[in-house]
């Protein structure tokens, strides 16, 4: 599925846009847990059994990979088990690894996310799946509803998303 963005001005646009994703990510890993949330507050709700909530992260840049992973390592109860970096290494993962959340970027190459999406979930139903974007999350809800997606995610607010991800898995978790 292709997707054009006439505001982006091509690829050049589409580096743009992600040199400054990736600038609001480092930014955002360096906030104090008041300006996004405070992880006191989302240690708060954590189940007392201390099950962690197992994540997968798939993207085809290492360097958001990287700042997701630092992140929800940093949350109480949520733990990285894997990463991938194109469909078929998400899937090939989510097979291993069985994780309870998968994030995957919309943008995956080689099997695009829509595709891994729609495995995952018809093999892996329990595995929750939240496809993040840079673009107007509306241009994949039709989509991601089509294959069961969980969720969508703006990378443009990437941590304040994954907060409140984290803290709707950790709630599930210890109902």
């Amino acid at each position: 599925m292709a997707v054009h963005n006439s505001s982006s001005g091509g690829r050049r646009g589409t580096a743009r846009t992600f040199k400054r994703a990736r600038r609001k990510i480092k930014h955002q890993r360096n906030c104090t847990g008041d300006e996004i949330g405070n992880h006191q507050e989302f240690g708060a709700i954590m189940p007392k059994h201390g099950k962690q909530v197992r994540v997968l992260v798939a993207d085809e840049h290492g360097e958001i990979r990287e700042a997701v992973r630092e992140y929800l390592n940093s949350l109480p109860g949520v733990r990285v088990v894997g990463e991938a970096r194109n469909g078929f290494e998400a899937i090939a993962q989510v097979e291993r690894l069985k994780p309870d959340i998968v994030l995957m970027d919309v943008g995956l190459p080689k099997l695009n996310s829509i595709e891994a999406t729609r495995i995952i979930k018809r093999h892996f139903s329990l595995t929750k799946v939240y496809l993040a974007t840079l673009f107007d999350v509306s241009l994949y809800e039709r989509e991601a509803y089509r294959v069961s997606a969980d969720g969508l995610i703006s990378k443009t607010d990437l941590k304040r998303g994954l907060l409140s991800l984290m803290r709707a898995a950790q709630h599930q978790a210890s109902s």
